[in-house]
């Protein structure tokens, strides 16, 4: 039963992200190839970011991993890690920038994770009743009607640069 809830929430966060690259597909106005660039961009940071998440689980618990290495990647990791993933992240985005002169798209990122959340919460309040989450789910609804509204602009940098910084 454990395993079909950590299965469930695993396939709901990919259904959500899946969702929000569909949506930024359909919502954007750069060309189809351009698009299919920086979607793949876009899955490529999350998995390194994944990957970097089981480092960080790695260095925090050292020591255990090397008396039980498959107890260290079994259990869910904790802010530690979370913290080794995101600098590790921001180095490769720094690292990429500096070698392949690749800058990261925030007006990529925006719309990807205003979407994937708003799928994310709408799902949970379907399948759970929470009643609690309707504000964020507004919010999240606002802000994505916000950007829509904007995204043909020239705004479209500045407005995602604004949204983040939220």
């Amino acid at each position: 039963m454990a395993i079909r809830a950590k299965l469930s929430m695993i396939g709901i966060i990919a259904a959500s992200f899946i969702a929000g690259l569909v949506f930024y597909y359909l919502a954007s106005s750069h060309d189809r190839v351009q698009k299919k660039k920086y979607i793949e961009d876009m899955v490529s940071l999350l998995i390194h970011f994944i990957i970097y998440i089981w480092i960080g689980k790695i260095a925090v618990n050292f020591l255990l991993f090397i008396r039980d290495p498959i107890a260290v990647l079994a259990y869910p990791s904790n802010s530690k890690a979370l913290y080794v993933a995101v600098v590790l992240m921001i180095l490769t985005i720094f690292y990429q920038h500096y070698r392949n002169k690749r800058i990261f798209q925030f007006d990529v990122f925006i719309p990807v994770f205003f979407a994937a959340s708003f799928v994310y919460e709408f799902i949970h309040i379907l399948l759970n009743g929470i009643t609690f989450e309707w504000a964020y789910l507004g919010l999240l609804l606002l802000l994505l009607i916000v950007y829509l509204l904007y995204i043909e602009g020239a705004l479209a940098r500045e407005l995602s640069y604004l949204l983040f910084n939220i």
